[in-house]
């Protein structure tokens, strides 16, 4: 290795650059072994950059190698630039298709507490392209600095013209990091709407709802609106529903009868938890009917009516095999045996 590196130092024009070719060549495809190696490790799939990464080892090494050395033909400093732009054009854009791509892998493992929504994939692509746009204009002999300046300047002025959209953009970013919901949560806004979050894009977020269609809402409305998430802090709900039975029933019948009912119920039927146990609560002495209380688990909100409608039939058909009497709504008026008919 050393005589390598002696023979380097000694040798010039074409042939130094040939060698010092060989050696970034060497070193750059030993470093992206490393970095493959690294990456899949952690479970991240970047099987699209392979081929790519390396041509671009392929053509670094020579690239580097001229850029250090003197020219040894005409034409040498063109070359290099033109090779420079391509290059880093190639890497940027497929770097860039990449990231969005592995963008959950890639969120999971940084232990970043964002969700995996378009708007994400979006910034971490913008990244990867602002960076790569900040090397092509250094490599065009760009003066970056002045340029950001003048961009800073200007960017006011867009900022005004844009003033909505940006809005949005910045209330998609305010989602993404205080969370209050996530992609296929279920979610209730003040307005009434409900339905499962579909994505958070730059601008808008998508809802599904219950009949299966689709509403997008502009992200500073859902940033500035009261919203229930259901699905949080867990997925499993707790639902309650009455039953009234006649005056004439035996509370402690009702309750054993409700009880044996409902932990059938929830361990025949889908979406239902056993635990916690359903509980069963003489709740009051209703106008017409004892009421009785039956608070029940299930595993998500969209499973709440058939399961209700499960647990209703099979306390009705209970009930009827029973005696049980499910009175309808009356009134009784006393006071009015005097009165005859006219």
């Amino acid at each position: 290795m050393s005589a390598f590196v002696q023979r380097i130092g000694e040798t010039k024009g074409l042939e130094r650059v040939g060698l010092e070719a060989i050696a970034f060549l060497l070193a750059l495809l030993l470093l992206r072994f490393l970095v493959i190696r690294l990456v899949t490790s952690r479970s991240i799939d970047i099987q699209d950059l392979r081929r790519p990464s390396l041509a671009w080892v392929f053509l670094l090494a020579p690239l580097v190698a001229m850029q250090r050395g003197a020219s040894v033909f005409p034409g040498q400093s063109a070359l290099v630039s033109v090779v420079a732009i391509l290059l880093t054009l190639s890497i940027t854009i497929r770097t860039a298709r990449a990231v969005g791509r592995v963008s959950p892998q890639l969120l999971r493992r940084l232990d970043a507490d964002v969700a995996v929504t378009g708007l994400a994939r979006l910034l971490l692509q913008s990244a990867v392209i602002v960076a790569g746009a900040l090397v092509l204009l250094q490599t065009l002999g760009v003066a970056v600095t002045p340029l950001l300046t003048a961009l800073g300047v200007g960017g006011l002025a867009v900022a005004l013209a844009l003033q909505d959209t940006l809005s949005n953009l910045f209330a998609g970013v305010h989602i993404l990091m205080e969370k209050p919901f996530s992609p296929n949560d279920f979610i209730r806004l003040h307005s009434g709407l409900e339905g499962w979050v579909q994505d958070i894009n730059w601008r808008t977020t998508r809802i599904r709802t219950r009949t299966q269609n689709l509403v997008v809402i502009p992200n500073r409305e859902i940033a500035g609106s009261t919203l229930l998430n259901i699905s949080m802090p867990k997925s499993q709900l707790r639902m309650e529903t009455t039953v009234g039975v006649d005056y004439a029933s035996d509370p402690v019948k009702v309750q054993a009868v409700l009880e044996d009912v409902s932990a059938v119920v929830m361990a025949n039927t889908e979406g239902a938890l056993t635990l916690p146990a359903p509980e069963i609560h003489f709740a009051r002495f209703g106008a017409y009917s004892l009421d009785f209380t039956i608070r029940f688990y299930i595993s998500a909100y969209q499973l709440q009516e058939p399961i209700l409608g499960a647990l209703h039939t099979a306390i009705h058909r209970r009930f009827r095999e029973e005696g049980i009497s499910i009175p309808f709504p009356i009134r009784t008026l006393r006071g009015l045996e005097h009165l005859q008919p006219s």
